[in-house]
């Protein structure tokens, strides 16, 4: 009838809560509680009728995702001693609150949504992940740890929704073709159907491109980058190029539609999506190698791809363009003070500045233990040297940069740094702001911001290239 039952507080701790479960007999709610700027996820199992709260995590620890045991009696959890690089399977007893270490130094990147595992069985979890930057479905046996890759596809799926023992899962598919659509798998054949049909009048007249993996063997790492082609590519033509540089720094680029790289390749570029070294889902080494080598190994990654980009037949190796968001940005502003081999920038949200990102960014506090690989005031010398301030002087590429003003995690400062650096430079740049907005703006803020975002950066690689 619409009415509101009664409600009752159950926690008092000045936290921001995720990742809500009840246990089984409904008498228990399980939560991952956050601090730190969500820096630190600790899970906290709360009795309902007395409000009495068990710690089953350490906070030096990162807990990702969680599932309860089927009976109720433990919690399977998934944390790491980094908020981004990811860690190992756990089985936690509650009646002991003491823990199994299930997997050790697995090579692939958990989904972490919510939803990320579920029950097949009392002993076998599906779990939701990604290896070399594709979609996949582990089966992770709880008595042996032993964790079997079931599927594998050309797709980033998110979630997983399926009743204890069910015979098929329905995920969250996003693919070359396909935005945010619902499929059923087949635990037993693997094989997959659609469930829904939103977006089809959409690419029935949009025409997404198609996307291929290339592999480049450098400096002993087989490296990973994705070539992106709009639906008009003939082989027989020299296209533009643009290279898209991911965030994170810990995350990739999969085979899903973004929405820059489809407006690029709907004016007929090539986009290039790298995973250099800093990328997850390539085991957690290569994760880690950026740790302390900003702009090192993975710069010489980009440029390793930009060499082979530019010996396909069909490319114009002398109209190359970047473009970068965050830790992407970072790295934009990086390669202008490096090379002058692009021949225009699209500079995002950047980190320009290490010095100044210490005390200004929402998790710039934390950067020297993670990112850094150490701590103030030893690393002073080497992060002036890998901030790309530093060489902003170097600049001939005309760059756009673009920066909402109320971004906590890069602040505005750190472009207006650069911004000043390029201008006394003699540089050819366009700073714009967007009032009022956060970091995530592009995805979530007011529709004429995003609109105009996304024109700027179309209409600047034209102007340019």
């Amino acid at each position: 009838d619409g009415t509101i039952g009664e409600t009752r507080q159950l926690t008092d701790v000045s936290r921001d809560h995720a990742a809500l479960l009840w246990s089984p007999d409904g008498r228990k709610l399980g939560t991952i509680r956050k601090s730190r700027i969500g820096l630190q996820r600790q899970l906290v199992i709360i009795d309902i009728e007395s409000g009495a709260e068990t710690a089953v995590s350490s906070t030096d620890r990162v807990v990702s995702a969680w599932i309860w045991a089927s009976d109720g009696s433990g919690i399977v959890m998934f944390y790491s001693p980094h908020p981004e690089i990811d860690g190992d399977f756990f089985l936690i007893d509650l009646e002991t609150v003491s823990e199994r270490q299930l997997t050790d130094g697995i090579q692939w990147s958990l989904d972490h949504s919510r939803t990320s595992m579920a029950w097949i069985d009392a002993t076998h979890l599906i779990v939701s992940g990604y290896e070399r930057a594709r979609s996949g479905l582990c089966v992770l046996d709880i008595e042996s740890g032993h964790l079997e890759l079931v599927r594998l596809d050309d797709a980033f799926n998110v979630g997983i929704s399926a009743s204890t023992g069910a015979s098929t899962i329905v995920q969250q598919h996003n693919s070359a073709n396909a935005t945010a659509e619902l499929i059923a798998i087949d635990l037993g054949t693997m094989s997959q159907t659609c469930l829904t049909h939103l977006n089809d009048r959409l690419y029935a007249t949009r025409f997404p491109g198609t996307i291929d993996e290339f592999i480049t063997d450098h400096e002993g790492h087989p490296v990973s980058w994705l070539l992106k082609r709009p639906h008009t590519f003939d082989a027989g033509k020299r296209y533009l190029v643009v290279f898209e540089i991911h965030g994170g720094p810990h995350i990739f680029r999969g085979f899903d539609i973004e929405v820059s790289n489809q407006l690029l390749l709907d004016a007929r570029y090539l986009v290039i999506c790298p995973n250099p070294r800093e990328s997850v889902s390539f085991g957690r080494d290569y994760a880690k190698a950026v740790v302390g080598d900003w702009g090192g190994g993975d710069w010489r990654d980009i440029l390793a791809f930009a060499d082979a980009v530019s010996a396909l037949p069909f490319v114009d190796g002398n109209r190359i363009g970047i473009y970068g968001y965050s830790y992407g940005g970072y790295m934009a502003s990086w390669a202008i003070g490096q090379t002058d081999r692009f021949r225009a920038a699209v500079i995002d949200a950047p980190i320009t500045d290490l010095i100044a990102r210490d005390g200004t960014s929402d998790i710039g506090f934390a950067a020297p233990k993670l990112e850094y690989g150490g701590e103030f005031p030893e690393l002073y010398d080497r992060l002036v040297a890998q901030s790309p301030v530093t060489h902003v002087h170097n600049a001939v590429t005309p760059r756009l940069i673009l920066h909402p003003e109320d971004d906590q995690r890069c602040p505005i400062g750190q472009s207006e740094r650069l911004f000043v650096g390029l201008r006394r430079a003699g540089v050819e740049t366009t700073f714009v702001r967007y009032p009022g907005s956060s970091h995530l703006m592009p995805w979530y803020g007011p529709p004429e911001y995003r609109i105009d975002y996304y024109t700027r950066i179309v209409d600047w690689f034209d102007r340019h290239m």
